[in-house]
């Protein structure tokens, strides 16, 4: 009788092989996999944990069964791998050997063995890891993001982005970061697109956000903040499609902010969005959504308001061609801070909880009413510790946020927008003082 050694292997590093997802391991058809008692008929299993993370696989491949495998989808690690020894095997060529992937993990209806995916394919896949995650060497933790989660703003939501002046079926689309933490959404409240966000789920703030004015409306404040169940995996949110109010207690809720993270930390919630840009009573209650919102101290808030919103509004009415057909197009965002608002999580504190951003920028493109075959491109950048606001031109704009970001790639708001053809107009509101742009 041939000898064989049962081996677990606690696992440290990433498994990008899935298989079969079962709900027990001792009696499905890997139990093979596991040493049985010599008293009795079950078969031993290590300990495993209890949380919808947890996703216990008999990895499967060519049709059989080769190990067993307690993956952790909220890590995207496996817990630990156990497979049986019965002497060494024939020689393998790794170099041949193609890295694969679980689509059940994915609520994929692709069969119960592992596949290879394309480049294409990766985007599909949040709750494991992808080649391309080793082989860029980008560290990631996180899920989704508010609303909608979705894989092009193009496709989705493309209303929100001005359109190429040369090439009307090219949309304008602001650089979008690489890394799995970068989530793009289309916010969606009471059935309706309201604007598009691009989300950092490690900092638990926006990149951006990315919507339009035609006019502004006559709205109130809304008093409950929402929150995104896209970005957790919570079983009783996987069918919400729609932001839904915030919990007194974060509970399950990791990817983003609550509202109480905010309680009792000296800082308000500054919009990404304001709500003064809304059209109406709804668009305006959409803002309320946590993944719009970045950590600001109440001066800074309040000196955001008056010398970069309100100059906005007032100069897109009196510059803007504002119609059916002509919109104001606005990106508004943030670069992460050095400092964090520390946050509570299953009992735990997490000194890196909500980012504190130490730059907020915004920049608006529109058709000029005197003259419509040009556009009116006009920037803004403050620096948020001491309030600090410039006026650069949107080259000069792109080029620091370049190196605010720091990612390696050029940042850039309306990539592929022919500046020089547009009217760059850089009036400085009135009784605000604006630095000199050769900053840069």
């Amino acid at each position: 009788m041939k000898f064989l050694a049962l081996v677990l292997l606690l696992s440290t590093f990433s498994s990008l092989t899935l298989m079969e997802v079962v709900k027990d391991f001792a009696r499905s058809s890997c139990s093979k996999f596991f040493i049985r008692s010599p008293n009795s008929k079950p078969v031993i299993t290590p300990t495993v944990f209890k949380g919808y993370q947890y996703k216990k696989i008999c990895q499967r491949w060519n049709k059989k069964y080769t190990f067993a495998t307690l993956y952790d989808i909220k890590q995207r690690i496996p817990v630990y791998s156990a497979y049986t020894f019965s002497g060494d095997g024939p020689k393998l060529d790794q170099s041949k050997s193609e890295w694969k992937n679980e689509p059940q993990l994915e609520n994929m209806s692709n069969g119960p063995d592992m596949r290879e995916i394309s480049d294409a394919e990766m985007d599909e896949f949040f709750h494991q890891a992808v080649n391309r995650d080793y082989r860029d060497s980008v560290k990631s933790t996180n899920i989704s993001y508010t609303r909608e989660v979705v894989n092009s703003f193009k496709q989705s939501c493309p209303n929100f982005f001005i359109r190429n002046p040369k090439k009307s079926s090219d949309i304008i689309i602001p650089t979008i970061f690489n890394g799995r933490q970068y989530k793009t959404i289309c916010q969606r409240w009471k059935n309706e697109y309201r604007f598009a966000t691009v989300y950092d789920t490690e900092r638990r703030i926006p990149v951006y956000s990315a919507y339009t004015l035609l006019q502004a409306g006559e709205t109130e404040r809304c008093d409950e903040w929402k929150i995104e169940p896209q970005l957790e995996n919570i079983e009783e949110y996987k069918d919400l499609k729609e932001m839904i109010d915030s919990p007194r207690e974060a509970g399950k809720i990791f990817n983003q902010a609550v509202n109480s993270d905010y309680i009792g930390t000296g800082f308000t919630r500054g919009h990404v969005f304001p709500r003064q840009f809304a059209a109406d009573q709804d668009q305006s209650d959409s803002t309320f959504t946590l993944t719009n919102i970045a950590p600001q101290t109440e001066d800074s808030n309040g000196q955001w308001a008056r010398q970069v919103e309100e100059p906005m509004l007032k100069e897109i009415k009196q510059s803007c061609k504002l119609d059916q057909n002509h919109l104001a197009y606005i990106v508004t965002g943030v670069v992460p801070g050095e400092n964090w608002v520390t946050i509570q999580r299953d009992g735990k504190e997490y000194q890196e909880g909500i980012n504190i951003p130490s730059h907020a920028w915004s920049a608006y493109c529109c058709t000029s009413k005197d003259d419509i075959k040009k556009l009116i491109v006009k920037t803004y950048l403050a620096e948020l510790g001491i309030f600090t606001l410039r006026r650069p031109d949107i080259n000069k704009l792109n080029k620091r946020l370049t190196e605010l970001y720091n990612k390696g790639i050029p940042f850039n708001v309306f990539p592929g927008l022919d500046v020089e053809d547009s009217h760059v107009d850089l009036i400085e509101p009135h009784g605000v003082h604006i630095r000199n742009e050769s900053y840069i």
